[in-house]
């Protein structure tokens, strides 16, 4: 485990609580909708700063591996990523490293967290972070 500090997720700390609670509403409602094909892939987004993308993605990364889902968490959010300090993880080498040719084995960016959970870090900051996602 690369952990630095405590996860900070309500998910792992309050596991019986309210907001838990609606995190597997959550999962249940996308399972169900997720019915005709196996899910594979799930990408939390909006349209504003501070609406909870990443508070949601990583309580539902948590919800799936307790679930028994083998899952990777990647903080595609390269100008203001938030998920490594969330999971207590060093940001050196991540997404960014990986999209920039900077390493030569992608598992060299993931981290083991907890059971079947894995997370890659967004890794440094790109001086153009559109550029980097939309290149080859």
């Amino acid at each position: 485990m690369t952990t630095t500090a405590p996860i900070n997720l309500t998910t792992i700390n309050e596991p019986t609580s309210v907001i838990t609670e609606q995190i597997k509403t959550i999962r249940t409602n996308i399972n169900f909708a997720a019915t005709d094909h196996k899910l594979r892939t799930l990408m939390v987004t909006s349209a504003m700063l501070g609406e909870g993308k990443s508070t949601v993605s990583g309580n539902l990364a948590v919800e799936y591996a307790k679930e028994g889902m083998q899952v990777l968490l990647v903080d595609a959010d390269l100008r203001r990523p938030t998920i490594h300090t969330t999971f207590g993880l060093e940001n050196h080498k991540g997404l960014s490293s990986w999209l920039a040719n900077q390493m030569d084995n992608v598992n060299d960016a993931i981290h083991p967290v907890i059971g079947n959970l894995f997370v890659m870090t967004s890794g440094p900051k790109p001086p153009n972070p559109a550029e980097l996602l939309g290149s080859n």
